[in-house]
């Protein structure tokens, strides 16, 4: 058991994730950082988010949401790993090139200095999800629980990779987009390309989206010809049942209901309404309130689901750190239901 956590004694500055007294060593939840946006098509920073989450992440009364019994398991961060911190700087470079000849209008069929720059960045992004698929299963074998913190939203890919040898399981999207275009801007593991990529793994039986309000026709159809693999809750229906006077709790157990036993939440949190999400890479309109995204997954652990892994990406960088609270608050609920649902 993890170092025993105390609720009434004042946040210690330790480096640790809220303060906790936990190691990576004792720590039964591990939360991975995953320093990479380099494929952001909007605006980029959500690879530099560690350490303004960790600074926010000390505000937090971590009893609002836990109990010290779930807290002395253990939760603890990594720090980002410095290669891949230089990597994305280089490998964003190089995609900046493709998206600014893209926006302009250039031919790339014969523009052989972009051609080579898609080419780089393509090979660093499989080296990357490398990588985090090594980590991940890594720290599975070694009987931890991960929680991934993106980055962008294709930071996921590895660790989605990594679970889907162990056991077959849906993945709850909670995100503005649909994330199911096909080689995005020439990158192959673009953020806008995470759940066509998830979807080649056989074990994820099925993809359910949630607060989905910006996407693509031919994301549409990849939907609509899914034959029930995919189910999309789009925004605007989420919108019309509650303008409706129809309650929440009736929508979420539609979601629940979507779902088999085991289930990945990958949580975009451009899902929620921008007022929580401001500076994230791609915000849109529209979106879940906070408190609906925790009673969505309130219930999806009181419905005896098992949570297998999760993770929070897509974090922007606020010099009012806002973005980082409401991101630490999602984090340290990700990571206490990870811990809920495997103690039960």
């Amino acid at each position: 058991m993890a170092n025993s956590f105390n609720p009434n004694l004042t946040t210690v500055l330790n480096g640790n994730i809220f303060g906790l007294p936990h190691t990576q060593e004792d720590a039964k939840v591990i939360i991975l950082p995953v320093p990479w946006d380099a494929t952001a098509s909007y605006r980029d920073g959500t690879a530099n988010n560690t350490q303004n989450i960790i600074k926010a992440s000390t505000q937090i009364d971590l009893m609002t949401f836990s109990t010290p019994e779930i807290l002395d398991e253990g939760i603890a961060i990594q720090a980002p790993d410095s290669k891949w911190v230089e990597k994305n700087k280089s490998t964003r470079k190089k995609a900046k090139d493709v998206i600014d000849a893209l926006e302009r209008g250039d031919d790339l069929k014969t523009n052989n200095k972009i051609l080579k720059s898609i080419e780089e960045v393509n090979q660093s992004s499989e080296e990357l999800n490398e990588w985090v698929y090594s980590t991940t299963k890594e720290l599975i074998n070694s009987d931890k629980l991960v929680v991934l913190l993106g980055g962008d939203h294709s930071s996921s890919y590895g660790y989605i990779k990594a679970l889907s040898e162990i056991e077959e399981f849906a993945i709850l999207q909670i995100d503005a987009h649909m994330d199911l275009r096909v080689s995005y801007q020439g990158f192959k593991h673009s953020h806008a390309s995470i759940m066509t990529n998830a979807l080649k793994l056989k074990q994820v039986s099925r993809l359910v989206q949630v607060g989905t309000r910006d996407y693509s026709d031919s994301e549409y159809e990849v939907e609509q010809a899914s034959k029930g693999r995919i189910k999309t809750f789009y925004d605007q229906d989420i919108k019309a049942h509650k303008f409706m006077g129809k309650s929440w709790q009736a929508y979420v157990k539609k979601i629940i209901n979507a779902l088999p036993d085991n289930v990945y939440i990958s949580c975009d949190i451009d899902g929620l309404n921008p007022s929580l999400c401001p500076n994230t890479g791609t915000p849109v309109p529209g979106g879940l309130e906070f408190d609906e995204l925790l009673y969505l997954f309130d219930n999806l652990i009181g419905s005896n689901r098992k949570i297998i892994g999760c993770d929070l990406v897509e974090v922007g960088t606020s010099p009012t750190l806002w973005d980082e609270n409401v991101a630490s608050r999602i984090l340290f609920q990700l990571a206490c239901y990870l811990l809920e649902s495997h103690l039960n």
